[in-house]
């Protein structure tokens, strides 16, 4: 095979990117023109935003390039190129993320060692026979994953898991007042999921990942996700402002960055930029919605209550919307801005009634309060 060998990715995907990069650059410009004065700074950031974007996809048009080389590969990108010599891989993966049967896979080259990252090759460059070729030398890690030994091993740890999270799933979406077990046991699951990966030595994922040979924790993670956003999301009240909120929001701070180090340490594929980018969003996200969720419906401390009384009535605008009251500030509770309440207590009362604030400590420490008919 002659080398070095160069590959560009398609003409339809490189004026896609171009026509992508010039639509993000018009749109930048737009917002600048018609920029509302109160909204100076968002709007800036935003249109910054899309003119980087657009500069970068263009620019990936132009530079994106595959090149074979004697002893190693070269991947181009818009800023930088990475370079890794054929003796440093180990192996190669074919990922596709799309349920689609037609979706190309990404080819990912690992290294040796387990550093450095991973080289992704998108399905995006048109290749030759020289190319399967080149690439055959490696060994297929998707094919030595099916026939490990351990792998029905790791898909029943990964089963099991995944049947445990549900019976507490359905007690938190039914229950209006879960046990405290219930909300402790679907709280430590992404705990007990990077604890089930490491214990299976890689071969389980924490992501998806369709064509992948290994079982993954997907279903576990995204029904735990799922109940605590949805409970959080149907949550009557809110934090009230103190010490102890303030010390649960460092708390989760620490939290979420443990628990991206576990998801990291537990599948090496996370580093990927994008895929880290996700995995803090997923685990900070996810130390959230839990504590928040637990700090309330774990509570069992006595209320204190204090009366309100309505000054207004008002519904958020928007595709979802929201009842408010606007309470009078009475006593050492003020409330400045109205506070959302559930519909069956907005339409039972009217302006100039009386409602009463529940008052109570937290099962974190961060004081919450939920506002209900005297």
């Amino acid at each position: 095979m002659e080398l070095p060998r160069t590959y560009r990715p398609r003409e339809s995907t490189r004026a896609l990117q171009r026509g992508l990069g010039v639509l993000f650059v018009l749109g930048a410009a737009l917002i600048c023109v018609f920029v509302h004065p109160r909204m100076l700074a968002l709007s800036l950031g935003l249109a910054a935003c899309n003119a980087a974007y657009g500069m970068y996809l263009v620019l990936l048009s132009r530079r994106a390039e595959l090149r074979l080389e004697d002893g190693a590969v070269a991947l181009a990108g818009a800023f930088r190129t990475q370079r890794w010599a054929v003796a440093d891989i180990a192996g190669r993966r074919a990922e596709m993320y799309s349920r689609l049967a037609s979706s190309p896979a990404s080819m990912v080259l690992t290294r040796k060692d387990g550093k450095g990252g991973r080289l992704v090759i998108p399905p995006i460059f048109v290749t030759d026979a020289a190319y399967d070729t080149w690439l055959g030398q490696f060994p297929d890690l998707d094919a030595l994953d099916a026939n490990d030994p351990h792998i029905e091993q790791a898909r029943t740890r990964a089963r099991a898991l995944a049947w445990l999270t549900l019976p507490q799933a359905a007690t938190l979406v039914v229950d209006p007042h879960p046990p405290l077990l219930a909300v402790l046991l679907l709280a430590i699951i992404p705990v007990a999921a990077v604890a089930v990966a490491l214990s299976c030595h890689g071969l389980v994922t924490m992501g998806y990942q369709r064509n992948n040979p290994r079982p993954s924790m997907v279903v576990a993670l995204g029904v735990a996700g799922a109940v605590f956003v949805f409970r959080l999301a149907t949550l009557n009240g809110g934090l009230l402002p103190s010490p102890g909120g303030h010390a649960m929001v460092l708390l989760l701070i620490v939290a979420g960055f443990l628990l991206t180090l576990g998801f990291a340490a537990a599948d090496r594929g996370l580093l990927h930029a994008r895929s880290l980018l996700g995995t803090v969003l997923f685990c900070f996200g996810f130390v959230a919605c839990a504590a928040l969720v637990a700090n309330q419906l774990a509570d069992r401390s006595s209320p204190l209550i204090f009366v309100q009384q309505i000054t207004g009535k008002t519904i958020s605008g928007g595709r979802h919307k929201m009842p408010y009251l606007s309470l009078a500030a009475t006593g050492r509770l003020r409330f400045a801005k109205p506070v959302r309440v559930s519909w069956a207590l907005y339409d039972s009362v009217e302006v100039g009634q009386n409602v009463c604030a529940e008052v109570r400590r937290g099962a974190l420490g961060a004081p919450w309060y939920q506002i209900d008919r005297c």
